[in-house]
């Protein structure tokens, strides 16, 4: 079995985003039949991974566009940013850009910014968190979030125990 995940493009020149496969040899049996956790957890931290990554380069992309005069701006440097979800955590490299030599409204040189992710975590991921730790002692609380969601999702039981504050 070979799964693809695409990335439509308005050009209509549709690529594969990413590709994983997964191998199943010999007769169907209950403990090689469908997904196993371990599976469905890196086949979801991965998918996350490449959407976002390709996300953010689209962003940026679009971002690096001078609203003045239409040129394109310089990327001036990257610094790392760790950004989590349900889905598991990703790796970005965010560019800080530099201002257009135009002299419009943006001379200076600006981080890209992401409307509405506070602490490069998202919304969905906090509401788990806090729901969980509301209902359960916080250890329990984490353990089953790394149980059930792909790796590094889950957080230290101080952070979930910090959410509910």
């Amino acid at each position: 079995m070979i799964f693809t995940l695409l990335h439509n493009s308005e050009d209509d020149s549709t690529k594969p985003l990413m590709e994983l496969q997964i191998e199943r040899r010999g007769p169907l049996q209950e403990s090689t039949k469908g997904l196993t956790l371990a599976e469905s957890k890196h086949i979801l931290s991965k998918m996350q991974q490449e959407l976002v990554e390709t996300q953010l380069r689209c962003y940026v992309q679009e971002q690096r566009i001078c609203a003045q005069c239409g040129s394109l701006c310089m990327l001036k440097y990257f610094h790392t940013v760790c950004f989590k979800s349900l889905f598991g955590g990703v790796s970005l490299r965010v560019p800080r850009i530099y201002g257009c030599l135009c002299g419009g409204e943006d001379t200076q040189a600006h981080t890209i910014k992401i409307d509405r992710l506070v602490n490069c975590v998202t919304q969905e991921l906090e509401y788990i968190q806090s729901q969980l730790a509301a209902t359960s002692p916080y250890v329990p609380s984490a353990k089953l979030l790394a149980l059930l969601l792909p790796v590094d999702a889950g957080n230290a039981p101080s952070t979930v125990g910090y959410l509910t504050i």
